[in-house]
Parts: structure tokens; sequence; C-alpha cells
């Protein structure tokens, strides 16, 4: 009754713990190995065999355990082909009557898988990696992260393939009531959506602005994401534009006032965005909320079309079924937060990618503060 229940486990356990390889022994070996076959050339499925050099050697052969442990030092050193091969390699010889050794250390034909969808879905071949999403031993889950990135993917490319109908039942009319002033100079509004409110203005910005700002000598940069790194998820150049530097630009904030009817008391700055061809920006929200915290988040986005473009380039808003193609002089309104602050879902949208020609526009955030 003294006696500790499973010591004599424990003690057998610690004492093998001693003989198994360390986090940094598995992987100056998972190095040794790519730079062995870097440097002979070899292929990976020969050496998984156990063929090195014109010579079979059973013995040497890979588990379906070590090719997994091989393709995830390859995904962690960012060679992603390699890591599918050593996936495959691993899937191949994976058997289920290892289960029980398999499950000790971690190996599973689930998270091969996984794996195999992130690294297919890395390529765009979004249609093998769906294959592996279905498979039997997936165990999809309503909040797995795979399985979402696969169909925000797929919305992407579905919708940038489709002209989406405006909604009939909504009107064309000229604004005259968001600012005292709008009474003697009214917009052009053409209203999109009402949950989340979305207009776009015609004519609302002149071919002499667009000249102006065009003009300017700009030292256009990457575009980063919003935690200021360089992403696939976006493919374009912009350069941030003090709006008080000048009179057309000056005219253009108090314009944007005048569409929106809200105080911007963020900072004055314009974004001019360049995407050439193959420019994009896959599906995302211009909100924050919580996933920033302490910083003020976006309530509305005016983005100003400054030409047309002659193929791709859309606008899509998928939850809303839209599609806007740029036309020079237009500029896109819309509300990113729901009236109780919380993001507006339906507000997901993303930039297709240009085809033929450039596209240029002039965005700006509202911000609280």
């Amino acid at each position: 009754m003294d006696k500790a229940v499973g010591e004599e486990y424990i003690n057998t356990a610690q004492r093998l713990s001693l003989q198994l390889p360390t986090a940094a022994e598995l992987k100056e070996a998972s190095r040794s190995i790519e730079t062995l076959a870097t440097e002979h050339n070899l292929q990976l499925y020969q050496l998984a065999a156990g063929k090195l050099f014109g010579n079979v050697q059973p013995d040497a052969a890979f588990s379906a355990l070590d090719c997994y442990a091989m393709a995830r030092y390859n995904i962690r050193e960012h060679a992603y082909l390699r890591a599918e091969v050593w996936l495959r390699l691993a899937l191949a010889k994976y058997q289920k009557k290892d289960i029980g050794l398999n499950a000790l250390y971690g190996l599973a034909q689930s998270n091969m898988d996984k794996w195999l969808a992130i690294l297919l879905i890395k390529r765009r071949q979004y249609d093998a990696a769906l294959r592996h999403v279905n498979s039997p031993s997936y165990g999809k889950s309503a909040t797995d992260q795979v399985l979402q990135h696969y169909e925000s993917k797929m919305q992407f490319k579905q919708n940038c393939n489709t002209n989406l109908q405006r909604p009939t039942h909504l009107h064309c009319r000229y604004n005259t009531t968001t600012t005292p002033f709008l009474r003697i100079a009214p917009l052009k509004m053409e209203e999109l959506s009402m949950n989340p409110y979305m207009v776009i203005y015609h004519d609302a910005i002149s071919n002499k602005e667009i000249e102006v700002l065009l003009s300017k000598h700009l030292q256009f940069k990457p575009a980063l994401v919003s935690d200021e790194r360089i992403s696939h998820q976006r493919s374009a150049k912009d350069v941030v534009i003090d709006y008080s530097d000048a009179t057309v630009n000056q005219a253009i904030y108090a314009r944007l006032q005048d569409m929106s009817g809200i105080e911007d008391k963020g900072t004055k700055l314009l974004s001019l965005i360049n995407y050439g061809i193959g420019g994009h920006y896959d599906l995302h929200l211009d909100a924050y909320n919580s996933s920033h915290v302490g910083e003020p988040d976006r309530i509305a986005t005016l983005l100003f079309y400054l030409g047309n473009v002659e193929a791709g380039g859309a606008t899509i808003f998928p939850n809303l079924k839209l599609t806007i193609k740029p036309t020079k002089g237009s500029a896109l309104f819309w509300h990113n937060l729901k009236s109780d602050g919380n993001i507006h879902e339906n507000t997901l949208h993303a930039a297709c990618p240009v085809i033929v020609g450039s596209k240029y526009v002039l965005s700006k955030w509202i911000e609280n503060v």
C-alpha cells in the first residue's frame, strides 16, 4: 500500500529515454541525410528504399516514421517540394498493423494527409489537396483550418471567374443628404448592399485629380499584410500619401467625408496601390476587432478606382455575391463593423488577379480613435 503506483514503469521509461536521440540530434541527422541526397543526386524514393549507389541495403530502408520525420524537417526548413515527396513516401510505407508504435511517436495517416493538403494548397493544387482532405482517415471537424483555407481559396478562385449579378431591389440616386455640401453638389450613388451598408459612387474623382496623383514621382514598395510582412496572400505595390501636402489631396479628403458621413479622426494618410499582371489580394477582412488589441479599428473602407483594367482585377464579396469591376473615376465605400462594434463577416472580400493591364486604386480606412 505504501509503494508508489507505477514507480517501476516510470523508472524503466526514464532509463530508456536516455537511449533516445534528442531533438537536436534528430535535426542534425535529418540535415545530414538531406546533404547526402543533394550532394550525390540521390532520388528520395531510392534512398527511402535503402538503395545507395547501386547497392540495395534493406536494413537501411526508411520506415514510415523515418519518412515522416524527414518531411517535418523539410517543412521547418521551408523545403516544401521535398517535404511533399517524403510525405508521399511515408503514406506509401504506412502500415495500420503498426498503429500502436505509430501512435507512440505521433504518426497517424490523418496527420500525413493534413500536411500534404497544406503543402498542395501552398502550390495552389486545390483539387489534389481536397482529395487528401476527403480521405477517410482525415477526420474533418467544423473548425478545421486546412478545410477552411481550402474553401477560402476555392471561393476566391470561383468568384474571380464568375460575373456575379448585383441585386435588383436596390437603387441608384443622387446623394444630397450625407453632408450639407451635397445639397449643392450631389454625388451619383448606386446602392449595392444594406447589410452591410455598401455603395459605389460614380464620377467620384476627376481625370485631372487622377493625373496629378499618378504623375507624382512616387517610390512604390511591395505591399505588406496587416502584420507588416510580405505574404503570398497579396501581390501588389503601394505607397503612402499624406493628403495634407497638396490641394488635390485635401479635396479628395473632403469628398471622402461627404461620401461616408463619418468624421475621420485617424491618420491623414491615403494608400496608392498598384496591381500589375497577376497582382491580387486573397480573401480578407479589413477590420481588426479583437485581433489587434489597443489599435484603432477600421470602421469603414473607401476605394477610388483610378483606371480601367482590360481583364481581371475585380473586387469581389463572395458572401454578398458581388463583383465590382474597376471603372475609372468610381469609388467603392462600405462599413466594416456592425452597429455593436463587431466585424461584419459579409465584408469578406478580395482583389482578383489582374490578367491584362494595370490596376491603380487609392484606398482609405476610416478608423475609430
